[in-house]
């Protein structure tokens, strides 16, 4: 179970991301800084779509274990790969056009790459364990509800304008909502982990542990 949780650490790269990229703001505003984890834990996201009824589909332990953790790790590694590049893209960019298009480009990407974690989730089912299916929804859902963050910091870079003031504060934005996104989906994580932490099954526990994927995130 915590290998799970561990994956969700690599997000808050994303505070990186952004505040590299975010000169500008922190350059003239050198007091500022983020809300406190607990204050942005007590926002809600919007609520994430329903899964598909993939979802009602029972998989062995051990399968649906190595589906779920397979799908993590290759989101993470995509992830990490396009942080570092979006840094690269962002010092070499020439103006704030191609500023604008190396966030879109990323934010783009991220959406569709999270939309089909979450439609992995989807098609591998819930572990075929007492209150398997709930597991799957919880585990689902604390993924799911970043997409609409996610789009909506998509549609914030392409409405991006011209005038570099106004550019940087919508940056800064960015960088704001999605902090908070991610520590949210932080706190839901904790949540789900320590909810389950006492009634997980034995066989979906070992399953967990044992998976080469799971460890590896």
């Amino acid at each position: 179970m915590k290998v799970v949780i561990a994956v969700v650490f690599a997000a808050v790269v994303l505070a990186i991301l952004t505040g590299s990229c975010d000169v500008e703001f922190y350059a003239t505003n050198p007091g500022a800084s983020d809300p406190p984890r607990e204050q942005m834990a007590t926002t809600k996201l919007p609520p994430a779509k329903p899964p598909s009824p993939a979802i009602h589909r029972a998989a062995a332990p051990a399968a649906w274990t190595a589906d779920i953790c397979g799908a993590v790790k290759d989101w993470k590694a995509d992830w990490a790969r396009r942080v570092q590049e979006i840094d690269q893209a962002i010092l070499r960019a020439r103006g704030l056009d191609e500023r604008r298009t190396v966030y879109v480009d990323f934010w783009d990407e991220t959406v569709r790459s999270t939309n089909e974690l979450v439609g992995n989730f989807d098609a591998a089912g819930h572990p075929a364990v007492r209150g398997g299916e709930a597991v799957a929804r919880g585990y689902r859902a604390v993924f799911a509800k970043t997409v609409s963050a996610m789009e909506m910091a998509l549609a914030v870079a392409t409405a991006l304008p011209q005038d570099p003031e106004r550019f940087s504060d919508g940056e800064a934005e960015i960088r704001t909502n999605m902090t908070r996104a991610f520590a949210i989906r932080n706190h839901d994580l904790d949540a789900l982990h320590d909810r389950l932490e006492a009634s997980i099954p034995a066989k979906l526990r070992a399953a967990f542990d044992n998976d080469p994927s799971c460890r590896a995130i």
